[in-house]
């Protein structure tokens, strides 16, 4: 049941489709293995950990969860622009992935409002 909850979530497909953005610009832009691989590695983490935190019960568990995801993202945001600075990788492709992981960002800043406000009306 849970498992298919964290799938239909927009925020676990928006991650997903930022996965298969990255593994279409590490194998279109001409990169290192270790880069591609540093690359791939952080994206299915965010993912991961965007799963994790959806299907997590546990409120404190799923806050961990969705900042690890947030962390993982702003790192690879990060990679991506040094590529950029690097001439590694053009421009287009940078801001394809800069919008799509701006939307993950700003999905995972409503997940965090959404627990919050049910954080405290559960008190009440």
């Amino acid at each position: 049941m849970w498992i298919q909850e964290f799938r239909k979530s927009a925020l676990y497909q928006r991650s997903l489709e930022l996965c298969e953005m990255v593994y279409r610009i590490t194998t279109e832009v001409d990169l290192s293995e270790q880069e591609q691989l540093l690359l791939r590695k952080k994206v299915v983490r965010i993912s991961s950990k965007i799963a994790k935190g959806i299907s997590q019960h546990n409120v404190n568990i799923r806050f961990r969860n969705f900042n690890e995801a947030k962390k993982e993202l702003l790192q690879l945001v990060e990679l991506l622009q040094r590529l950029l600075h690097q001439q590694k990788l053009n421009d287009a492709f940078y801001d394809k992935f800069k919008n799509q992981s701006d939307h993950v960002a700003r999905l995972l800043n409503y997940f965090f409002g959404q627990m919050k406000n049910n954080k405290v009306h559960s008190f009440n």
